[in-house]
């Protein structure tokens, strides 16, 4: 099998909104209340951060459109400098919502998919999903071929995306290092 192993990322995460708005002292993290795997990840988050000087607190949102908000609401009053979305699918189907709150609140994000540069938010650092499902196929292919499941060996990803959105940065009025555009797998213009 395969994993996209996304809590041990979350460092890279930090570092580069970190990187991105240095001044930052107060992130959050937002995933979907039912995911059990959120908690994992956000006291990795919650320990790296305090390695950098930086303070991380968990938003837990259902995965629909008012409690999103209500999530985005929350993050205003507390005045949140950076946000990291978490990876559940349900987030996924409300990428837009959560891409259009981000700029309205001015907070720079990075998400755990590349559909959301694309949408227009800010970045993405993540699992190269299509990479990842090419090694998939072949484990599929091995089976089919006659190997034993309890043979195949377990991997975890180990190719990543970094993508970046130009006019995301441009709307949030951020100017983004040209180390950090070096590198990136994508830049949208």
């Amino acid at each position: 099998g395969v994993s996209p192993i996304q809590a041990e990322i979350a460092g890279k995460w930090i570092e580069l909104l970190h990187e991105k708005a240095p001044k930052a002292k107060l992130l959050a993290f937002l995933s979907i209340t039912a995911n059990p795997a959120a908690l994992k990840v956000f006291e990795e988050l919650h320990a790296l951060g305090k390695r950098v000087g930086l303070s991380v607190r968990i938003m837990l949102s259902d995965a629909n459109r008012s409690a999103i908000e209500s999530a985005f609401s929350e993050m205003a009053r507390a005045r949140i400098e950076g946000l990291i979305v978490g990876s559940p699918a349900g987030l996924l189907g409300h990428r837009q919502q959560i891409v259009d709150a981000a700029a309205r609140h001015r907070i720079p994000t990075i998400c755990p998919r590349r559909e959301f540069p694309e949408a227009g938010g800010l970045m993405s650092f993540a699992t190269d999903f299509d990479a990842l499902f090419a090694r998939a196929a072949d484990f599929v292919h091995r089976l089919l071929n006659g190997a034993t499941p309890s043979e195949l060996p377990f991997e975890r990803a180990s190719t990543f995306e970094f993508i970046v959105n130009l006019k995301a940065a441009r709307g949030l009025g951020l100017k983004i290092p040209q180390t950090l555009l070096l590198r990136a797998n994508r830049v949208i213009e």
